[in-house]
């Protein structure tokens, strides 16, 4: 909240409460405690619900204040409240203390109740909205990046400080999480180059992000968003020149590694999964590989023929066992699933699962939260099966 002599400004407003879910409106509360002024504006950095779906609780106050948005919250809000029964269990996964864990009917109902936000002014790539009010002036820049093509940022140039949404995702100099696990349209890199570019036009010697605390110091702020921008542009440039030269998707997953001095926190994206999300995003879900690209039949389909064909399972157990014990863990993950098809309640490959599982998680260091949380998960409901 931006407190002015002529009312306030709420950038985001946080969730509604739900059952099973965090009370978050007590933000609402503390705001309110600090100044009770009228509030003029409420300006959403992207369509996430957590960034948005308490806007009525000010709007039931303040009635006239204005909403702007970007010009794509609209059915960037509109689609994620269609997938709602379809991502929140997957959101679980991830956020089990932020998400409830429903049947699919009881997120059906959510999604019923889910408020939605109609703007009042909608911001589109290439424009700015400006305002001023007790003196200070406001500039709404469309800033697509780390969290959608929806992203805006708020700029108080008096006070040399951004409001920045998502924009860097949730931690500060982190490698940008291009395509969500938990499933959702993937983010661009060169729409995001230019909004770190405009970071760094602003020079600003504050950036206050919607999660997390404020990041001090104009050098600091510049170092990391140049880091962040020229990271992004390499592997970006990696994945252009591989496609080109005739590599396939996995390939350049394998190879493409940032350089020491443009290494970035992966916490929420890894390099991997970005070379991945950016070729897609370039060339689609085709990769040219096999003519089943095009037709609705999972190589899984044919497990149960393969593993008769096999016609002994000690022989899939034993090559996966040596498959572990050289360290081709992915190897040993295809080899054990199809017979963990063909032969579900086989407790020997559960077992084996398990340990394939658990050594990708001990691997993986935890360092990246969502690798962590779903390998978790998948140990979890192995251990239930046996």
């Amino acid at each position: 909240m931006v407190i002015t002599s002529e009312g306030n400004v709420i950038i985001d407003t946080g969730m509604p409460s739900h059952p099973g879910m965090t009370n978050i409106p007590e933000h609402k509360e503390l705001l309110d405690q600090a100044s009770d002024n009228p509030v003029t504006h409420i300006i959403a950095s992207h369509a996430h619900a957590d960034h948005f779906a308490n806007a009525d609780a000010w709007l039931d106050d303040n009635p006239n204040a204005k909403v702007i948005a970007h010009w794509e919250f609209v059915h960037n809000q509109e689609y994620l409240k269609d997938l709602l029964p379809f991502q929140m269990p997957r959101n679980h996964i991830f956020y089990p203390n932020d998400v409830p864990n429903l049947p699919r009917t009881g997120y059906k109902l959510l999604k019923k109740v889910l408020p939605q936000i109609e703007p009042d002014v909608l911001v589109d790539n290439g424009q700015t909205y400006k305002f001023s009010q007790g003196g200070v002036d406001f500039i709404v820049y469309p800033t697509p990046g780390a969290e959608g093509s929806d992203g805006v940022s708020v700029w108080l140039p008096q006070h040399k400080i951004l409001f920045t949404g998502d924009l860097f995702g949730h931690i500060f100099g982190m490698w940008p999480n291009f395509s969500t696990m938990r499933g959702e349209r993937a983010r661009y890199p060169r729409p995001y180059i230019d909004s770190l570019n405009l970071v760094l036009e602003l020079e600003p010697e504050m950036l206050i992000p919607s999660h997390f605390y404020p990041i001090m110091g104009k050098a600091f702020i510049r170092s990391i968003t140049e880091k962040t921008r020229d990271a992004v542009a390499y592997v970006d440039e990696a994945v252009v020149d591989g496609m080109n030269d005739g590599k396939d998707v996995y390939q350049l997953m394998k190879e493409i590694q940032l350089p020491d001095d443009l290494k970035l926190n992966e916490v929420h994206g890894k390099v991997s999964w970005g070379v991945k999300s950016i070729w897609e995003s370039y060339s689609s879900m085709f990769h040219l590989n096999s003519a089943n690209e095009m037709y609705p039949v999972p190589v899984s389909d044919i497990y149960d023929d393969v593993y008769g064909l096999i016609g002994a399972p000690e022989k899939i157990l034993v090559k996966a066992e040596a498959l572990i014990a050289s360290g081709e863990l992915e190897q040993a993950l295809h080899l054990i699933e199809i017979m963990n098809i063909a032969e579900p309640e086989n407790k020997k490959a559960i077992q084996i699962k398990i340990n394939i599982l658990d050594k990708m998680l001990v691997r993986s260091e935890g360092a990246n939260h969502h690798e962590k949380m779903f390998l978790s998960r998948l140990i979890d409901k192995e251990k239930e099966r046996l």
